[in-house]
């Protein structure tokens, strides 16, 4: 048997692996290899080492299967070109973003409905690519699949937007604009575990907007909260921008998923 080892983004762990192991279980089985996903990012890189396992024809056939899962995220946005770019001195935990240094990374994480996802994407992509290329920030949505620290429903996704504080900020408020257009009441904004809960709710309240913790879509692997704003539009989006200038104070690096998803995937190999 043969053995071949390839990197892949963070940020797309959880796509192959799918949820409880769905999709990873599915290339293995088609594929004959055995995978397993590293427990730990490569030092100073946001990409986890995978080990391909079997006969040559057997690997060559789960890489292709990995390769058709990463192709299928680039083509919906969720993964950038320059993902697969080394870059020295990148933090280990954070998906890249275009025009942002490792350093000046900032995200923002909403919990959104599934016909929101659908509007702000817009016909073939278009307004999400005119938001990306308006604030210079990255934004994507993840499903249930990729996002397997949370409980999420079938028609929740996430909205996930990173990039230099500026350009997160600005990508929020441009966000706004669309939730107005969707009429949307209310905010629910997902933050690290890491940020204690007063001065979150002291943020909120300043703002003037109403808040509230939620646990509903945490399982017990998530390091995020959900936080549920209420209030006028331009109050809960004072809010949104008081509450990740909080999170970037007790948090360098965005949260990722991965140790949940590989503990999953080591689980499946195991079986």
């Amino acid at each position: 048997d043969g053995l071949c080892v390839f990197v892949m983004p963070t940020s797309a762990v959880g796509a192959v692996i799918g949820a409880k192991g769905s999709k990873i279980s599915e290339i293995m089985s088609e594929s004959g290899a055995e995978i397993d996903v590293g427990r730990e990012c490569i030092i100073g890189m946001p990409d986890n080492p995978v080990v391909l396992r079997g006969r040559p024809r057997q690997i060559v056939r789960a890489a292709v299967l990995c390769n058709a899962v990463l192709q299928d995220l680039a083509d919906k946005g969720r993964v950038q070109a320059d993902d697969f770019f080394y870059i020295p001195g990148r933090a280990a935990t954070a998906t890249r973003s275009r025009g942002a240094s490792s350093g000046s990374l900032s995200f923002a994480r909403f919990l959104v409905e599934k016909d929101f996802a659908g509007f702000l994407i817009g016909k073939g992509g278009d307004k999400i690519k005119r938001l990306r290329d308006q604030t210079g920030a990255t934004l994507q949505f993840r499903g249930p699949a990729e996002e397997v620290t949370l409980i999420l429903g079938q028609d929740q996704r996430v909205l996930d937007i990173r990039g230099s504080a500026d350009e997160r900020n600005e990508a929020i408020r441009a966000c706004f604009v669309e939730m107005d257009a969707a009429s949307m009441s209310t905010t629910r904004l997902l933050l690290p575990l890491a940020c204690p809960e007063v001065p979150l709710q002291e943020a909120a309240k300043a703002a003037g907007a109403s808040i509230e913790m939620l646990d509903d879509i945490a399982s017990p692997e998530s390091s995020e909260r959900v936080v549920l704003l209420g209030g006028d539009s331009s109050i809960r989006m004072a809010a949104v921008l008081a509450l990740v200038t909080k999170a970037d104070a007790y948090s360098s690096n965005a949260p990722v998923t991965a140790n949940a998803n590989q503990a999953k995937t080591n689980q499946t190999n195991q079986t």
